[in-house]
């Protein structure tokens, strides 16, 4: 029995940050000096008509998905994996750099900002539609380490939906689709179904607890003990909580960190702005500040970005889809 095909459009480009921008409209994005960057960006695009799929080859960059572009975007889910190369993410993704073989998942609706190191970087954008989802829902953020069986069952159907580039003879078949998206959905279910009420507690415990740190961040006295004393949970919790993200005290020097590398970018070179910045969220000393931000990205911060972080439009990734696939 022959396979359904399914009408897709491809696109491909190559060159400087423009090109990044020119397809990549759901982030603001600032190319970095350093990590190796080289400035140069490869991506290939497909679009279907239920979602996308991109492999994208690029230096490094610093990108924001702001409320604005998630608000614009909210119907889709993004599954994404590194074939080479990694980031750091708030607020979720990773904790310190992806390893090859990872899969993360998480709701386009959801703001984030990225620090990509040279990467080659597939993912997919699939309307929440195709999961049996409505657009109003949501889902947890989730990363799959490569070695668990969901992983690899999303990896094997994922290879053959990326022949579709390789060929560039626009195949990409229904039921090779329709295959992954059913490892999707068993790699989310759990999250969705299967937790019990204790585990939900849990969870909605620690997302409190996540925003109460968000809100207090740029105290420079702020630490685990108002924690410990505002939400009356043992010691032992709080840190058993957190063991994923490297410990409490290591999730909230990393928030301020990238909050206020994102923010340099974000803004143009002045005097005194790398002080001021480190200042405000809650770094007190400059030096400590430097030595920070160049041991976990290799660059002082004032050698960090070539340029501020340039501003994209926010777009409806349904219309765009619905646009492209018109075209001949």
């Amino acid at each position: 029995m022959s396979k359904t095909k399914v009408k897709v459009y491809l696109d491909k480009c190559s060159g400087e940050i423009d090109v990044y921008r020119q397809f990549i409209r759901s982030n603001d994005v600032a190319p970095l000096k350093s990590l190796g960057n080289t400035g140069l960006y490869e991506i290939n695009l497909v679009s279907h008509s239920q979602g996308a799929i991109l492999r994208m080859r690029f230096g490094a960059i610093a990108s924001d998905h702001t409320k604005a572009h998630a608000d614009a975007s909210s119907g889709f889910i993004l599954i994404g994996r590194y074939l080479r190369g990694g980031a750091l993410a708030h607020p979720h993704f990773l904790q310190e750099s992806d390893t090859p073989g990872a899969i993360t998942i998480c709701d386009f609706a959801a703001p984030c900002a990225v620090f990509h190191k040279p990467s080659v970087f597939e993912c997919q954008l699939i309307h929440k539609s195709a999961l049996g989802l409505r657009e109003t829902d949501t889902i947890r953020p989730m990363r799959l380490p490569g070695r668990t069986l969901v992983a690899r069952l999303l990896h094997n159907e994922w290879n053959n939906l990326t022949r579709v580039i390789e060929r560039e003879d626009g195949r990409l078949y229904q039921e090779d689709y329709d295959r992954f998206v059913d490892c999707l959905r068993m790699a989310i279910a759990p999250d969705r179904q299967s937790e019990d009420a204790r585990a939900h507690e849990r969870l909605a415990q620690f997302d409190l607890i996540c925003k109460y740190i968000d809100a207090r961040i740029k105290d420079p006295i702020f630490g685990p003990s108002e924690v410990l004393e505002t939400f009356a949970i043992p010691r032992a919790t709080l840190y058993r909580m957190f063991q994923s993200e490297g410990g409490i005290k290591a999730y909230i020097m990393r928030e301020r960190l990238h909050g206020a590398v994102l923010e340099l970018a974000k803004t143009p070179r002045r005097r005194g702005r790398i002080s001021e910045t480190a200042e405000s969220w809650g770094f007190l000393s400059r030096v400590s500040f430097n030595r920070l931000v160049r041991n976990t990205f290799g660059a002082s911060p004032g050698s960090f970005y070539l340029e501020p972080m340039i501003k994209s439009q926010p777009v409806d990734y349904s219309e765009v889809l619905r646009e492209q696939l018109k075209r001949e």
